[in-house]
C-alpha cells in the first residue's frame, strides 16, 4: 500500500525513479550533505538513478517506508528524504529513522517537521519508541532529534565509509495513552485516534486545512474512483460517518477532481 503523509508545509511520498535528477541536484551530489550519510557523494545522475531503482524495488516489502520530502508551496519541489532504515529485532521491532536534506533548506525547520510527521505515523501504527542516530559532529541533526523528543541513550562508534566515527543514539518514546500531542509536533495528530482515523474536525481553518491534506494523502494518485469507492476510502479514515461532506470539501479545496457528471473521482 502506498503511504503518503502530509504536514503543514510538506508532503512525504514514495520515491520515484523520475526523481533522479532532482535528487542529484538537490543533495546527492553535495559533499556537505553526503558526508553525514552512509553512501558516497554521487558523481553522476546515473548513480542516483541506480539507487532509486533499488529503493523502488524495496517498496514491495510492506515494512519498507522510504519517503521523498516535497515542499507543497513550491509545486512539490523535492528537498530531501526520510526513511525507516531498519527495525531492531526484526520488522515488528523498534524502527530506526534516517534522513537527509538539501543544503539550501537547512535551518528552516523542514526536517524537524518531516521527522515529527513520520514519528506520529509510526506511533499511530503501534510502535512505542523510535531510534534515531546522528554523527556526534552533526550538531544540526542532533538538534532535530532533541526537538522531536529524542533522549540520548548511548554514545558509540560505528564503521562508515572505511573509517570509525563516533555516533550518538537517541530514543523517541510514544506519547503516553490519552496525552494529546502538541500541535507544533503535528497539527493533525490531536484529531486522530490510535488507528490514524479522523475522530473530529477541528474548528480553526488552518487545522481543518491540514486535516483535509491528511485525508487527501489517503487517496491513491493516478487511480479513478466511483462515488461509492471514494466514500469507502474516506470512511476508512474517519469515524463520524460523513463521507459526503468530506468528499465535497476535498473537491472545493481542489484536493479532489471529479468528472462533469460526478461519476468519476481522482486525486487532484
Amino acid at each position: 500500500m502506498e503511504v503518503i503523509l502530509e504536514s503543514e508545509r510538506l508532503r512525504l511520498r514514495p520515491f520515484r525513479i523520475g526523481d533522479a535528477q532532482a535528487m542529484f541536484d538537490a543533495w546527492a551530489s553535495d559533499p556537505e550533505v553526503t558526508k553525514y550519510l552512509t553512501w558516497e557523494t554521487h558523481t553522476d545522475v546515473s548513480v542516483t538513478r541506480a539507487l532509486l531503482e533499488r529503493w523502488t524495488k524495496e517498496y514491495e516489502k510492506p515494512e519498507r517506508l522510504n519517503f521523498a520530502i516535497e515542499l507543497k508551496a513550491e509545486g512539490g519541489r523535492l528537498i530531501g528524504g526520510i526513511d525507516v532504515v531498519g527495525y531492531l529485532d526484526g520488522p515488528g521491532g523498534t524502527p530506526v529513522i534516517g534522513y537527509n536534506l538539501s543544503r539550501a533548506c537547512w535551518g528552516q525547520g523542514y526536517m524537524t517537521e518531516a521527522c515529527r510527521r513520520l514519528l506520529a505515523f509510526l506511533f499511530s501504527r503501534g510502535h512505542r519508541a523510535v531510534r534515531i542516530d546522528a554523527l556526534r559532529d552533526n550538531l544540526a541533526s542532533r538538534r532535530v532529534i532533541e526537538k522531536c523528543g529524542g533522549k540520548l541513550i548511548a554514545e558509540e562508534e560505528m564503521e562508515m565509509k572505511g573509517r570509525t566515527v563516533p555516533v550518538n543514539r537517541y530514543l523517541v518514546s510514544a506519547p503516553e495513552p490519552g496525552r494529546r500531542m502538541n500541535h507544533s509536533e503535528d497539527p493533525v495528530a490531536a484529531f486522530l485516534n490510535e488507528k490514524g482515523q479522523l475522530r473530529q474536525m477541528p474548528a480553526k481553518e488552518k487545522k481543518r486545512a491540514a486535516v483535509y491534506e491528511y485525508l487527501a494523502g489517503k487517496i491513491d494518485p493516478g487511480r479513478t474512483y466511483t462515488e461509492k469507492e471514494i466514500n469507502d476510502c474516506l470512511n476508512a479514515w474517519h469515524t463520524f460517518g460523513d463521507a459526503a461532506t468530506l468528499r465535497r470539501e476535498l473537491y472545493d479545496r481542489k484536493l479532489l477532481k471529479r468528472s462533469s457528471d460526478g461519476s468519476v473521482y481522482e486525486k487532484a
